[in-house]
């Protein structure tokens, strides 16, 4: 190798060690040493050194090195420096500047989903949402790999409303369904679940029948058609057995929990428990369906069994310690309580932490880990009925109505399980509440 390729290699290690100023040294002297003639090369010791100096903050050297490199292109690396420069005017805060470049990256046909990416972010900053949202949409159609993302959500988000109704006009226009993949991807980042469901047994017609009816099953459930849901997957449970028979039922019994069924709901909870006696899920699953029902004493019956079981679930502990409230063992209550805090550390979907916290007199901490739940997914219905159900508890009406808009809002569609859960109670009897139930469940 040449002078000028060893100057060129090493600055590329330096740069990989973060060291952009030694790089930039490096780079420099390689592009010194290149021929004139040489332009594959200079191009590509330019695209470097732009990086160095994008990472140094230094906007001016950036811009210069990657417009130098567009003058030496061929044509071989013009995707790599249209993008580059689309990130540096980002950065800038040039939006105008990130469309045009953008456009020219769709023209030539050169990173497309990465071309309306810029495009999205570009039009957020001009404060132009629809724009944002019709790119976001594009670039979907183009690559599905971050669509189940939280920024994807995000994106289209800012006015889900216009995004739904682009959604459905362009399901309309595809007439072939061709994209149907692309469309089911976006209908459920937008919690359009009654969309997705026609659109089902196209997308599966290239899967085989058992496959789905388990995706049926799963939207129907997501928009709130339990009974469906578990009709459908009574049809999947013939003839299964052992582990698969164990998780079906627990969906069906949830499906039924969900709609109100709570006979046919204990009935599948009764049957966990002696298809897997030692699995604690069963007894507490079944406990919550004798408390849904108004038997306290089968409840907390249950929840001792599934103690004795496993001793390590979490919400099994919270809910028999909610019944000991209610039977004035305040003692035994907060000692439930604190089992909770020992075993739930992880602000995920499934914690509980946060009303342990709140029977023990802490609502500040309480409300602190419910906010860290609600960051690792501000869209999730479920995330904001919990919200919604920790400060009705509270007696907080007013931000429990906002939580259950937004879960409401969001797609949270277990009406059943909205009036017959007695932690609303405290907000049950406002107008407020009333006109959420009308608006979202008025047949």
């Amino acid at each position: 190798y040449d002078d000028s390729w060893l100057y060129y290699c090493r600055g590329n290690i330096e740069a990989l060690l973060g060291k952009y100023n030694d790089a930039i040294t490096d780079f420099t002297e390689a592009l010194e040493l290149t021929p004139k003639k040489d332009n594959a090369h200079r191009t590509r010791i330019l695209i470097n050194r732009s990086g160095c100096y994008y990472y140094n903050k230094d906007y001016t050297n950036t811009e210069s090195d990657l417009l130098d490199a567009l003058n030496y292109d061929d044509g071989a690396r013009l995707g790599d420096i249209l993008a580059s420069l689309g990130d540096l005017y980002l950065q800038t805060g040039n939006y105008q500047r990130v469309i045009e470049g953008s456009n020219l990256l769709l023209s030539a046909e050169l990173y497309p989903a990465y071309a309306h990416y810029q495009k999205v972010y570009a039009y957020l900053g001009l404060e132009d949402y629809e724009a944002a949202i019709d790119s976001a949409i594009a670039m979907a159609m183009y690559d599905l790999s971050n669509v189940g993302e939280l920024e994807f959500k995000w994106m289209l988000w800012y006015d889900v409303e216009y995004a739904r109704k682009r959604l459905h006009e362009s399901i309309t226009e595809d007439v072939n369904s061709e994209r149907v993949h692309q469309h089911l991807a976006i209908a459920e980042a937008l919690h359009d679940y009654e969309t997705m469901l026609p659109l089902i047994e196209v997308f599966s017609k290239n899967y085989d029948e058992e496959q789905g009816l388990i995706w049926l099953i799963q939207f129907l459930a997501k928009a709130g058609k339990y009974d469906e849901a578990a009709l459908n997957i009574t049809t999947l449970m013939e003839g299964t057995e052992g582990d698969d028979l164990y998780f079906m039922t627990a969906e069906r019994c949830d499906y039924y929990r969900l709609a109100g069924e709570y006979d046919k709901a204990l009935a599948d909870a009764s049957r966990l428990i002696e298809l897997i006696p030692e699995e604690v899920y069963g007894y507490y699953t079944r406990g919550w369906i004798y408390e849904l029902m108004g038997n306290n004493e089968a409840a907390v019956a249950d929840y001792n069994r599934g103690i004795e079981v496993d001793d390590t679930y979490a919400y099994i502990y919270l809910m028999r310690g909610e019944q000991y409230l209610k039977m004035g063992e305040t003692e035994l209550a907060r000692a439930d309580f604190e089992r909770v805090l020992g075993l739930d550390t992880e602000a995920t979907d499934g914690s509980c932490r946060h009303y342990a916290l709140h029977f023990l007199g802490r609502n500040n901490e309480a409300i602190e880990w419910m906010e860290r739940i609600i960051e690792t997914n501000p869209y999730d219905p479920g995330h904001r009925y919990d919200e919604a159900c920790l400060y009705a508890r509270m007696g907080n009406v007013e931000r429990a109505l906002d939580a259950l808009r937004l879960a409401l809002s969001f797609g949270y569609k277990a009406k059943a399980h909205i009036e017959n859960d007695d932690e609303l109670d405290p907000i049950r009897h406002t107008e407020a509440y009333q006109r959420l139930m009308e608006e979202y469940f008025n047949e």
